[in-house]
């Protein structure tokens, strides 16, 4: 885990170069479409795949999709998008969980 005030510095450098946080410090950036898809950019994987779970990890964690006749409609890299019914999205980190219920 990186400091605090490596983070800080990292964060005024990219205002400085009017950069996302998300580029500077490999964030995941994680875009709902109407419940019907999401984007995920900045992954580094697919941990489990089955058409009403699918879990990708992050740098510092994973995002965990759930749903209805969840697929991949396109992954590179960087980017995955999720199609299907979207019923929740959780993202966990060391010992931390935030959910968005939908």
């Amino acid at each position: 885990m990186r400091s605090a005030r490596y983070r800080g510095l990292v964060r005024g450098a990219s205002r400085a170069l009017d950069l996302p946080d998300e580029v500077i410090l490999d964030l995941p950036k994680i875009t709902v479409i109407a419940g019907i898809q999401v984007i995920i950019e900045n992954h580094r994987g697919v941990i489990e795949y089955r058409p009403t779970c699918l879990r990708v990890r992050t740098r510092n964690g994973e995002v965990k999709v759930e749903g209805k006749s969840l697929s991949i409609g396109a992954i590179n890299s960087t980017e995955i998008i999720i199609d299907g019914t979207i019923r929740m999205i959780t993202f966990s980190t060391t010992g931390a969980i935030a959910g968005v219920d939908n």
